[in-house]
């Protein structure tokens, strides 16, 4: 199994994205876990690139993400996002409540696209739901605590971008380009 470089910043980043752009009342702890393996294996299947290369664990409701709670903690030494335990139903859930905008510089446009599908997928359904979506074949067999290869996410089901999307995202990401290359001329 192929391991990356976490780039830590860029997980900080996403984890930030995520609980902005998400349902604040969809969007569980659970949920955000899913929304990150989802998003990074299925981007890297189709990419052949991770999003922040981070590798997932094998945790009781799914893969997990070992960094975030650290990245989580910086977020909130920064004063960018506020968590805590609120009231769900018949027991408590945890609450992410974004203090500023996310910075999205550290995305390109494709990658954003690539999550925001992530997040209308995995928030439409309930949390014991969208567990039953990564429990197959690989993480049955796998350990707890054990590292899933972004290849388990073949058996996602089927949210990815449409072509239309992915060329909206690439028509932006292009003319960012030349933004830039103007810029520094």
């Amino acid at each position: 199994m192929k391991n990356f470089d976490l780039n830590m910043k860029k997980l900080e980043a996403l984890i930030h994205y995520i609980c902005f752009k998400a349902d604040r009342d969809q969007l569980s702890a659970v949920k955000l876990h899913k929304i990150l393996w989802y998003a990074e294996a299925t981007y890297y299947l189709q990419y052949k690139e991770p999003i922040a290369g981070e590798t997932y664990v094998k945790g009781p409701h799914g893969p997990m993400s070992p960094h975030a709670d650290k990245a989580i903690k910086n977020l909130k030494n920064q004063d960018k996002l506020a968590v805590s335990n609120v009231k769900y139903y018949s027991g408590y859930k945890r609450e992410y409540v974004p203090l500023v905008n996310p910075d999205l510089l550290e995305f390109s446009a494709r990658e954003i696209s690539h999550v925001d599908s992530w997040i209308e997928e995995i928030c439409r359904g309930t949390a014991s739901d969208i567990s039953n979506y990564s429990h197959n074949e690989i993480w049955k067999v796998a350990d707890m605590g054990e590292d899933l290869p972004y290849s388990a996410a073949i058996f996602a089901p089927a949210a990815l971008p449409s072509v239309d999307c992915l060329a909206w995202a690439e028509s932006i990401e292009y003319e960012e380009s030349l933004t830039k290359e103007a810029l520094e001329a």
